[in-house]
């Protein structure tokens, strides 16, 4: 990424019959700044935290129309962006010019092959440039996984046998164990096949970088559970979710939620 900019004053003088001409340029020197910006919905699927990503390296590169890009000539030529600057660094006071040459200056954030800001991040560079300010923020952006959550209701009940089944389950999705305040509900009736599926699609597969499992895993943060409500008597119930878990739920009273 590059920018420059020209301003001059000149005054004009006349001297026995001559004109004399002179110019300087107001612009010997900039300042550019560069700050880091994650667009990963703040580390939601903790890619950063679990693989000690807490800091980048950026490098400050120039070139000219007669000398190839190369690193700044400048003493902090690389530089680290952390939570201990603000993801943010300003160079001040570059030259401008070289041997009457335009410098023309680039920021670039090192990022090795095949590492994880390489494979789960894209990068971006925005020119917040105004006027003579020169201002480049660098994105690296990561969209957090999302999972389906598909089950199945089964009945033991001897295939119906006192004609007792509703015709239809509410089946809701719950993170957290807040029965309170679900993700979201499905009316679940029978299909064609003799079946009760239900499927929840698009829900986040990590919170705060913990897996979303489908079980009551004490150090997981955030765990999907599913319970299932119905207005008549359930000898016995068994819930299948998304083929991981296989639980018992015996509902004994009517308007009973059985937390699977």
């Amino acid at each position: 990424m590059t920018k420059s900019a020209k301003k001059v004053k000149g005054s004009i003088t006349f001297t026995n019959s001559t004109y004399n001409v002179s110019f300087e340029n107001e612009y010997k020197y900039m300042d550019i700044d560069v700050t880091k910006t994650w667009d990963d919905n703040d580390d939601q699927d903790g890619l950063r935290r679990n693989n000690n990503i807490d800091s980048v390296e950026v490098k400050l590169y120039q070139s000219t129309e007669d000398e190839e890009k190369s690193l700044a000539n400048i003493e902090n030529n690389t530089i680290s962006l952390s939570d201990d600057n603000e993801w943010t660094y300003s160079w001040n006071d570059l030259p401008r010019y070289k041997d009457g040459k335009e410098i023309l200056y680039e920021v670039e954030e090192t990022i090795e092959e095949n590492s994880i800001l390489d494979k789960e991040y894209t990068q971006t560079i925005n020119d917040k440039s105004a006027n003579s300010k020169f201002n480049y923020e660098i994105i690296n952006s990561h969209t957090p996984e999302t999972i389906d959550i598909a089950g199945e209701k089964t009945w033991d009940d001897d295939n119906d046998r006192d004609k007792e089944r509703p015709s239809y389950i509410n089946v809701y999705l719950i993170a957290d164990g807040d029965t309170e305040s679900p993700l979201a509900t499905q009316r679940v009736m029978v299909d064609e096949n003799g079946d009760w599926k239900y499927k929840f699609e698009g829900y986040p597969k990590y919170k705060d970088g913990w897996e979303s499992l489908f079980s009551d895993v004490k150090f997981c943060s955030f765990i999907f559970s599913v319970f299932i409500s119905s207005s008549l008597l359930n000898e016995y119930s068994k819930l299948l979710v998304n083929g991981k878990n296989d639980k018992e739920v015996n509902d004994s009273n009517e308007d009973r939620k059985s937390v699977v």
